[in-house]
């Protein structure tokens, strides 16, 4: 997934802003992750273990409560990112 920030159509706004030698040095680490709805992307209490760039759609950050009951607290498109503690610690 090489040419995903420079590619035409609905794509992350995030990744495009970088300056094409940043991208050049980084894009090998980039694959393109196929989701459905319910994945869990990342958990409460444990290390993020990837970055999320979505391409399209949206991303629910959730709360869920003791009781079972849950809240949608944000979501993130494309232009945001998921998971950046991964990268932050």
């Amino acid at each position: 997934m090489q040419s995903m920030p420079y590619a035409s159509g609905p794509r992350n706004s995030i990744l495009p802003a970088l300056p094409r030698a940043d991208w050049d040095a980084i894009k090998s680490k980039f694959e393109e992750v196929p989701l459905n709805f319910g994945d869990v992307l990342v958990e409460a209490d444990k290390p993020a273990r990837r970055v999320y760039f979505p391409l399209a759609g949206v991303v629910s950050t959730v709360a869920l409560f003791d009781t079972g009951a849950s809240v949608e607290m944000a979501t993130i498109g494309a232009e945001g990112v998921v998971g950046i503690a991964a990268v932050l610690g």
